[in-house]
């Protein structure tokens, strides 16, 4: 990321320059979509005034719009905004890819450290699915277990294990490392075809992995993996979160 200066005077009328430290990609990326989420429900409170008891950060179309532009500041803040939005605007190039371990924390040009971090995300996606289906085997061991409170939560943590193993691992992860990483070391490419959309592509992953996460938040989802009708249409409204995750995995898919 671009370093921030300050000019400092000096005893003598002479400047020196401090570098100031930039916020940590993910750390900012957390905070904007924070804001965008914020944005979203405010908007969403001044156009669709619906009548009722609900606050309205809890309400269906907030929720949708708000989530929409909190996914948009969350690439944006990993570094998307430096290296797509400015040059896209005409404006100067101010990516500067970290070294050592940090540039596997933010957006990365590099087809390797891309590969990396799917590879890393799957391993780390499929010990979260693990530890769900830890928690569906207690639920089985005796027929008065109540290990999650609840049919509902239940269901919701099927649901949950199911996206996770077969979408955030099996389908993204070591697809996507594994691509990013053997295939153009197998063709003899220097790198792979637009890095710039391959490197935000990668961020879209853990944020469908986080929205598959909240489902339990906002009343779980009992209709499985794909959310079938018409089980789905009975679901909860949990059910929203299950969708943004498929979307969100499915665009990583397709790029």
């Amino acid at each position: 990321m671009a370093q921030n200066s300050a000019t400092l005077a000096v005893p003598g009328g002479s400047r020196a320059t401090r570098r100031r430290a930039p916020m940590p990609p993910v750390a900012r990326g957390f905070l904007w979509a924070g804001i965008g989420f914020l944005i979203g429900t405010c908007f969403m409170f001044l156009v669709d005034r619906f009548p009722g008891a609900n606050p309205p950060f809890i309400t269906e179309p907030a929720v949708t719009v708000g989530w929409l532009l909190g996914f948009v500041g969350w690439l944006l803040g990993v570094g998307g905004f430096e290296s797509i939005v400015r040059p896209w605007l005409g404006l100067p190039n101010t990516f500067v890819a970290s070294r050592g371990w940090r540039r596997y924390f933010e957006l990365s040009l590099d087809n390797k450290v891309v590969g990396i971090q799917y590879m890393v995300g799957s391993v780390a996606t499929f010990g979260i699915a693990g530890l769900i289906a830890m928690g569906m085997r207690a639920q089985l061991m005796g027929s008065n277990n109540n290990v999650f409170g609840g049919d509902v939560w239940y269901l919701s943590a099927v649901t949950m294990h199911g996206v996770l193993m077969l979408l955030g691992v099996a389908v993204v992860g070591f697809v996507g490392g594994l691509g990013n990483y053997v295939v153009p070391l197998m063709i003899g490419a220097r790198e792979r075809m637009y890095p710039r959309l391959g490197g935000i592509a990668f961020w879209m992953y853990p944020a469908g992995v986080i929205t598959i996460l909240l489902i339990p938040m906002y009343g779980g989802s009992t209709a499985g993996l794909w959310g079938y009708e018409p089980l789905a249409a009975q679901d909860p409204s949990g059910q929203i979160f299950l969708r943004k995750c498929n979307r969100h995995i499915d665009i990583n898919r397709n790029l």
